[in-house]
């Protein structure tokens, strides 16, 4: 958004000067420049569009860019770490980076219980082929959700036969 900020800014403008006309009659306008001002930001503007742009869009937007960057890369360790619960991811080797999530389970269970736990779950998730296992989801999915058993049907599953006309 930084990048197109005269684009976008100049949408959020026109709206706002229509609902400023429309709701409260007046227009907007750029405050009164003087010389020697300290207390606010003083540019030497061409239009009302611009000064609020200059004054009050683009720095917004660049310290909202500047929050959520300080809060991701913040957390980029927290954020791998629990990388490490998915099964694509999972290694044995890597569970000493557990410890990087302490903050977060600390109070319900200890270190070496999350490790623990962490072992065998891949041990389990190592022994699972994934490409049968998305099939194994979705046959039960139609079987036991979608589907029942009804010997009507030619391929051995259909609608009960409450919803058979």
């Amino acid at each position: 958004m930084r990048e197109t900020a005269n684009d976008t800014f100049t949408e959020i403008f026109q709206v706002a000067s229509k609902f400023s006309a429309n709701l409260f009659d007046t227009e907007l306008q750029t405050p009164r420049v003087t010389s020697r001002q300290k207390s606010r930001a003083n540019p030497q503007t061409t239009s009302n569009e611009e000064y609020f742009r200059v004054t009050t869009f683009i720095p917004y937007i660049d310290t909202l860019i500047q929050n959520l960057t300080d809060r991701f890369i913040k957390n980029e360790d927290i954020l791998s770490s629990f990388q490490l619960l998915l099964p694509g991811y999972a290694c044995e080797k890597k569970i000493n980076e557990l410890e990087k999530l302490g903050p977060y389970f600390q109070d319900e269970m200890s270190l070496f219980a999350v490790q623990a736990e962490y072992k065998l779950w891949y041990a389990k998730i190592s022994s699972i082929d994934p490409s049968t296992e998305i099939l194994k989801l979705l046959e039960y999915i139609v079987t036991e959700h979608f589907f029942s058993r009804d010997e009507s049907s030619s391929q051995g599953y259909g609608y009960s036969s409450s919803h058979n006309s």
